[in-house]
């Protein structure tokens, strides 16, 4: 049994480590916005551009109403054993942190399509809430086993 304990602590860790390099990766986008000093409007107001971004705005939106129904989805079930439990909160907690990066990723493709900043970094801030929520916590796992 402890063998098993063991082998859930370092998933959790696992699932730490992967959850913090995700939000690194929101300060690779600031940089790359910053670098290519994308300042002045590329595109003009309106028109296609005003409609994908109502577009990235849902899709962030739907996001978030997923990210709140992903655990009870793919839960690990109350006749699966400890092994398995584990297995799939380390899944689940990966799979969160990949969800939680998306709205940052619509912001980049925002700001590199129409050179527009105040997307970018609304959509960044919306996914490091998203990330500070859903950071994986040994008390989620512990409530998710019984």
């Amino acid at each position: 049994m402890n063998l098993n304990r063991n082998s859930e602590e370092q998933k959790l860790r696992l699932a730490t480590l992967i959850h913090i390099a995700f939000m690194g990766s929101l300060l690779v986008y600031l940089g790359v916005v910053v670098w290519i000093q994308i300042g002045t409007e590329t595109a003009p107001p309106g028109g296609t551009f005003s409609s994908l971004r109502y577009v990235f705005y849902g899709i962030s939106v739907m996001l978030i109403i997923l990210l709140r129904r992903l655990p009870a989805w793919f839960g690990a079930g109350s006749r699966a054993t400890d092994s398995h439990r584990s297995t799939r909160l380390f899944q689940i907690s990966v799979l969160t942190s990949a969800v939680c990066e998306i709205p940052a990723i619509l912001g980049l493709v925002m700001a590199l399509l129409t050179g527009q900043r105040q997307d970018f970094y609304f959509l960044v801030g919306l996914a490091f809430i998203l990330f500070l929520l859903h950071f994986p916590r040994r008390s989620r796992w512990e409530g998710a086993e019984g």
